[in-house]
């Protein structure tokens, strides 16, 4: 009888599978690969918490990631992050602070 995959094709499917997976969960912000997705993870969190129950949609993680990507070193993300978190709000401080730059 002969089976559809052989044990290379099977190794092979399996690990696209699981890269596939890898890719979804880091999409869906449930697994982080480095410091810098877990910051911007945390600004993701932190604006779409202030837009609950407004007129204005919730934050994605590309679109806050393609903001703050001129921020090449962890130091001044975070520090950016301090700086709008100890604001007195934090979304407002965020979008005035990157219209400067």
């Amino acid at each position: 009888m002969e089976t559809a995959f052989n044990n290379i094709d099977i190794r092979e499917y399996l690990k696209s599978k699981r890269a596939h997976t890898e890719e979804k969960e880091l999409l869906e912000g449930k697994r982080y690969v480095n410091q810098r997705q877990e910051v911007v993870q945390q600004f993701v969190d932190q604006i779409n918490q202030e837009r609950k129950g407004t007129k204005y949609k919730q934050v994605t993680w590309p679109q806050i990631n393609g903001q703050l990507r001129h921020f090449k070193y962890m130091s001044d993300l975070k520090r950016f992050y301090n700086e709008c978190n100890n604001g007195n709000c934090f979304s407002s401080l965020f979008w005035w602070k990157l219209k400067q730059k």
